[in-house]
């Protein structure tokens, strides 16, 4: 009997240790994939912040015709594969190109702060930028693209896509971020202002109605430009 119950008492040993090593496993593993998550989290950040100012308006475009051709969900992990893997491809090329803006600027570090914190609407975002800088060049003289016609066009039209894409909220944090280290002054009272009114623009025009209403917008002076250093209306003039 004696021995019998020495055999059972070793058993339970055997099998609350072994459940033990098989909880403390099952810990140890979830806690190294947390830390996987948070590094590869940590390295994107530091990518953006880094190497962010490498990627043009262009990149940006070619992702999101990469994400409908492939015709997937644009995740934000799938967003910050690819913004990666083009910051790695411009980054180990012969020559990198310098990255602009439509407004001749590189991104900021606002901009680029919110390209790390919302990975998947920055894509939206600086396609749409790319889209509103080609539609005002084939609409408006150069001469009008900074602080003319042209510009008061393309903020407009900017923000109004952006707001159909990203929705009214993320449109303003990044185009509040690209005003955010100009100086005050008409310009960028010029550009808030106009932005502004794209947004709500888009709460009640469709996507395809969009580009002729802000064209309607600008030629009945319901938009603002500069001109001699004033903050003014805009008008019709200026158009190719």
């Amino acid at each position: 009997m004696k021995k019998k119950y020495i055999s059972f008492l070793v058993a339970t040993l055997l099998v609350t240790t072994l459940s033990s090593s098989i909880v403390f496993a099952k810990t140890s593993t979830t806690l190294n994939n947390t830390e996987q998550v948070n590094v590869l989290h940590k390295s994107y950040d530091d990518i953006i912040k880094e190497k962010g100012e490498v990627l043009s308006y262009d990149d940006f475009t070619n992702i999101l015709n990469e994400v409908k051709n492939n015709n997937k969900e644009l995740t934000n992990d799938y967003a910050k594969k690819l913004i990666v893997d083009k910051i790695n491809e411009k980054v180990n090329s012969t020559i990198v190109t310098p990255s602009y803006t439509i407004w001749g600027k590189n991104l900021n570090s606002a901009e680029l702060a919110l390209v790390a914190a919302y990975p998947s609407q920055a894509v939206f975002v600086y396609a749409d930028a790319n889209t509103a800088l080609s539609t005002a060049q084939s609409l408006y003289q150069s001469s009008t693209l900074y602080l003319g016609n042209g510009d008061a066009f393309r903020h407009t039209y900017w923000n109004g896509l952006m707001a159909k894409d990203i929705g009214e909220t993320y449109a303003s944090y990044f185009a509040n971020a690209h005003e955010a280290q100009t100086p005050s002054g008409p310009d960028k009272t010029m550009d808030l202002n106009n932005n502004d009114v794209g947004r709500r623009l888009a709460r009640y025009t469709s996507r395809s109605n969009l580009k002729s209403e802000v064209i309607r917008y600008c030629d009945n002076g319901w938009l603002n430009r500069v001109v001699n250093g004033v903050l003014t209306v805009t008008d019709s003039s200026g158009k190719l």
